[in-house]
C-alpha cells in the first residue's frame, strides 16, 4: 500500500522556479514553467506570447473590408477569394482538428471575404507595428484563432460546476492553420498593407497616380472619339467623354462641369 503511495505521488523538482526570466514562481509538475506562463504558452504558443484583442484588430478589419469592397474586381482580390474558397472546401492536407474547425465554418456559411479580412487584421496590425508577435509561432496562432473565431467555438460542459463553456483552440491547433494561411496568402496579404499604407502616407503620390490614370483615360476617350455614336452633334468635353455612356443611357445632352453649361454643337 505504501508503495502504491509513493507510485501515485507527483513528481516535483523540489526549489525550482519558472524558467522564465524575472518569474520567481514554482515550477508545475515534470514542466520549466510556472502555471501562468504554462498556460500562456499552451494558448499563444510562446511563455511571453499574446492573443490579440479584438478592439485591436477592429481599425485593420474596417481599412480592409473597405479596399477589398473597392477593389473587388481586382485580379489579385478574385484569386485571394478563390483561395479561402478552396481553404474551407479543400483541406484534406491539413490536421484533423483544424478540419473540424474549417467544417464548422462552412456549415455557419462563412464567405471567403470574411476569412480575408480576418487575415488581413492580423497583417495589418504587423504593418503598423513589427514587433506585435514575440514569435513566428505566435503569429500563426493568432492568423489561425482569428478566423476559427469567425463563428461561435464549440462547446463544452464543466464536470465540477455543469457550466458550459467554449473550447478555445490551443496554440498547435491554430498555428497549424496559421502556417498555411503565412505559407500561401502571406505574401498578398503584405502586399496589400504596403500599398494601402504608401497611398495613407504620401497622399500627394495617391492623388498623381489617379491623376496620370484620368489623364491616360481621356487620351483613350480622345482617340475613339471619331468611333463614338454622336447622333446630336454634342461636342466631346473632357467631362463629357468621362461621361458619355451615362450622357447617352439618359438620352440627352450632359451638363459640362466645366463652366455648368450644355455642350455646343
Amino acid at each position: 500500500m505504501d508503495k502504491l503511495k509513493t507510485l501515485s505521488a507527483t513528481p516535483r523538482y523540489d526549489d525550482a522556479t519558472c524558467a522564465v526570466d524575472g518569474c520567481a514562481r514554482p515550477t508545475r509538475t515534470w514542466s520549466r514553467w510556472c502555471t501562468n506562463h504554462a498556460r500562456q504558452r499552451h494558448r499563444t504558443g510562446d511563455v511571453n506570447g499574446r492573443i490579440l484583442k479584438p478592439r485591436e484588430l477592429a481599425p485593420h478589419r474596417e481599412l480592409a473590408e473597405t479596399f477589398l469592397e473597392r477593389r473587388k474586381d481586382h485580379p489579385a482580390v478574385i484569386a485571394a477569394e478563390a483561395w479561402a474558397q478552396a481553404l474551407l472546401h479543400d483541406n484534406v492536407r491539413l490536421p484533423e482538428r483544424v478540419q473540424e474547425h474549417l467544417s464548422r465554418l462552412r456549415d455557419y456559411e462563412v464567405t471567403p471575404r470574411e476569412i480575408l479580412v480576418a487575415i488581413l487584421s492580423v497583417y495589418g496590425m504587423t504593418a503598423q507595428f513589427p514587433n506585435a508577435f514575440v514569435s513566428v509561432t505566435t503569429r500563426n496562432a493568432n492568423l489561425g484563432r482569428v478566423v476559427m473565431k469567425l463563428r461561435p467555438l464549440p462547446q463544452t460542459t464543466s464536470g465540477k460546476t455543469g457550466r458550459r463553456y467554449s473550447v478555445t483552440p490551443p496554440a498547435k491547433v491554430a498555428a497549424a492553420l496559421g502556417e498555411v494561411i503565412a505559407d500561401e496568402a502571406g505574401l498578398w496579404a503584405t502586399s496589400f498593407w504596403r500599398t494601402i499604407n504608401a497611398a495613407l502616407r504620401n497622399p500627394q503620390d495617391a492623388a498623381g497616380r489617379l491623376k496620370a490614370e484620368a489623364e491616360k483615360l481621356w487620351h483613350e476617350a480622345s482617340q475613339a472619339e471619331a468611333r463614338l455614336p454622336n447622333p446630336d452633334g454634342w461636342k466631346l468635353t473632357i467631362s463629357g467623354a468621362a461621361k458619355w455612356a451615362a450622357m447617352n443611357q439618359q438620352g440627352g445632352p450632359e451638363v459640362d462641369d466645366q463652366d455648368g453649361s450644355e455642350g455646343e454643337p
